[in-house]
C-alpha cells in the first residue's frame, strides 16, 4: 500500500493552506472550497490517467478542457449525488481511439472510482 500525505494549516477561522512540496494552495474563505478541491482532484486524476493511456497509444492532443458540475443531495450529509464532466478536446487524432482512452481512464482512475462509490459520474466528449 502507498501512503497519501497532506498538511493543511488553518488560521483562526476557515482560511487555510494545503501545503505541498511543490506549491501551497489556499483553501477556505480566501481560496478553494472543499467541493472545488474534490472536483479538481477528480479531473486531475482522470486527466493524468487519460494522458498515460494516450501516450502509450502515441496519440497527441493539443488541449483538453474540462467543465465539471457536481450536484449534491438534499439529505444530510449533503454529499455528491451526481458529477457531470464536459470534456472539450482539440486534436487531429481519430475520435474512436480518444473515446476509448477516456473509457479506460474512467476504469483506471482511482479518484474517479472513489467518488463513483457515492455518486453517479458521467462525461461527454466534445471535439473542437
Amino acid at each position: 500500500m502507498s501512503k497519501v500525505n497532506a498538511e493543511i494549516l488553518f488560521q483562526n477561522d476557515f482560511n487555510g493552506s494545503l501545503l505541498n512540496k511543490n506549491k501551497d494552495v489556499l483553501i477556505g474563505y480566501n481560496g478553494l472550497a472543499p467541493y472545488d478541491m474534490l472536483q479538481g482532484a477528480l479531473v486531475a486524476c482522470f486527466h493524468a490517467t487519460f494522458l498515460e493511456i494516450i501516450t502509450k497509444k502515441r496519440i497527441v492532443v493539443e488541449t483538453t478542457r474540462y467543465l465539471v458540475e457536481g450536484i449534491k443531495r438534499e439529505e444530510i450529509p449533503t454529499m455528491l449525488n451526481e458529477v457531470k464532466m464536459d470534456i472539450f478536446i482539440k486534436t487531429d487524432a481519430k475520435k474512436e481511439p480518444i473515446l476509448k482512452s477516456f473509457e479506460l481512464a474512467a476504469k483506471y482512475c482511482s479518484v474517479y472510482n472513489t467518488i463513483a462509490q457515492v455518486a453517479t459520474i458521467t462525461y461527454d466528449v466534445h471535439f473542437e
